[in-house]
């Protein structure tokens, strides 16, 4: 697996690769949780814009943004903190693994 933490302007603030995880792994991890940063989880906005081509595009363009779950924003007293991306499982290993670590900073 592969986390990363960033804060809410998107810079990384932690970063963890665990051994042997997939190179690929680095920059997924990092892309979801930046795109979590739009204040829900990556696969949530996806589907919020699949039905507008226009909206599909523009987010296709952006070279940081991924719509693969495993992101979550990291929301304290309703204010977006951060997010965390986890990346080198199957998308819902990567979602159990990014909750568990939010459960971790709010808790």
């Amino acid at each position: 697996m592969v986390i990363a933490v960033v804060d809410e302007g998107g810079h990384l603030k932690a970063f963890r690769r665990m051994d042997n995880a997939m190179l690929l792994s680095v920059e997924v991890a990092q892309r979801k949780a930046y795109t979590a940063l739009m204040g829900m989880p990556p696969e949530a906005f996806g589907g919020m814009i699949q039905d507008s081509p226009v909206m599909v595009a523009a987010i296709q363009s952006l070279p940081r943004v991924l719509l693969v779950g495993g992101g979550l924003p990291n929301m304290i007293d309703n204010a977006l903190v951060g997010a965390i991306g986890v990346s080198g499982g199957m998308v819902d290993q990567d979602i159990a693994c990014a909750q568990a670590g939010i459960d971790v900073i709010v808790n």
